[in-house]
Parts: C-alpha cells; sequence; structure tokens
C-alpha cells in the first residue's frame, strides 16, 4: 500500500509474481499484501480460498499446480494485476446525515462482514464509502451455512465495535443486515 500525497489517496502497487506458480511462491505473494483495514478483502478472500485449495490438493510446497488449478491461479493473478487501478481517498467526510451500515453473509467457501459509511447532504449528494472489512475461508471440517452465518456476525460485530470506538463514529445511527440462509415458515 502506498500513499499518493497529490490526490490524499492510497494505492496499492503489487510486483508480479516471481518464478513458476507453486505453493510456496503463491504463498510469498499473498503474504506481501499490506491491507490493515480491509479494502481488498474480495480479492484477499479469493487467494485465501485458493490457498486452501492447494492444501486440500496436498501439493508440496515446491510442486507445479495440479492441471485444473493453473486456470485458477491465471484468473486469480490477473485480478491482482487489476488492483493497480484502485485508489482508495484517505478522508472520510462526515455530512448532514451520516450512519454506519454493516453487512455479513456467509457461503460455503467462507464468510465475511463489511461496514461502510453513509452520508447524506440535502437531497442532492449521497455517498456511501467502505471503512472497514474483514473475511475467513471456512474450516476445511465442513459446516452448515447458519453456523458460518453466525460466524459472521460475529465477525460484523466485531468490526462494528473496533469502528464505533473511534470519536467520529461513535455518535452515528448503526444499521446491521444479513441475508439469512434459510427461514422458518409456520
Amino acid at each position: 500500500m502506498s500513499w499518493n500525497a497529490i490526490s490524499d489517496s492510497f494505492c496499492y502497487l503489487l510486483d508480479p509474481i516471481e518464478g513458476p506458480p507453486s505453493k510456496r511462491t503463491i504463498l510469498s505473494y499473498v503474504a506481501k499484501i499490506f491491507d490493515p483495514v480491509g479494502w481488498l478483502t474480495p480479492v484477499t478472500f479469493s487467494w485465501k480460498y485458493f490457498l486452501q485449495l492447494l492444501s486440500k490438493n496436498k501439493l508440496g510446497w515446491d510442486e507445479s499446480l495440479t492441471p485444473n488449478l493453473p486456470e485458477r491461479w491465471e484468473d486469480l493473478f490477473s485480478s491482482m494485476t487489476s488492483l493497480r487501478d484502485v485508489k482508495i481517498h484517505r478522508h472520510t467526510p462526515l455530512m448532514q446525515s451520516s450512519r454506519l451500515i454493516g453487512f455479513c453473509d456467509a457461503s460455503s467457501k467462507g464468510y465475511g462482514a463489511a461496514v461502510y459509511l453513509y452520508s447524506t447532504s440535502g437531497e442532492v449528494c449521497h455517498l456511501g464509502q467502505l471503512l472497514t472489512a474483514k473475511s475467513n475461508v471456512a474450516p476445511l471440517q465442513e459446516q452448515t451455512i447458519p453456523r458460518l452465518e453466525l460466524q459472521a456476525a460475529v465477525l460484523l460485530s466485531k468490526l462494528m465495535t473496533s469502528v464505533t470506538s473511534s470519536p467520529p463514529w461513535n455518535n452515528l445511527d448503526i444499521h446491521l443486515h444479513t441475508i439469512p440462509s434459510s427461514c422458518w415458515l409456520g
């Protein structure tokens, strides 16, 4: 992550991966990504899941990828190169009416949560900005979707607590949302 002083924004500059793709080179590449706030969570989750697939396939650290994995690898690598175009403004303005909105969801692959600031000024200006996000890959031992959704809700609760503990955000309205996988009909 680097800071552009002219535009007052953060950007991500990633070096190309060196050598043929193996478990070792891919893990080394992913470990270089510095994303403490979670702005790159959609991309980094895909990488974490890919590393889990490599572990499931029982690949050695320096073995070449199995036949079905190189295609996924190329898709992931192209998503990383597109990060050069991502710019995240450092300043997060509070307007007349602001609120924190949190979302969480889960799937068989993993779960995640995100907190956004949504601000309005009159009827004209609306601004939504990602403040923080986090994701986790589902454990290798299979769990039910409702259980993973509970873990996502706990993750969202921790993220929201972290955000609201700092002064500019602690007096805002808070809205939390989840997408349930099942519902009771009665």
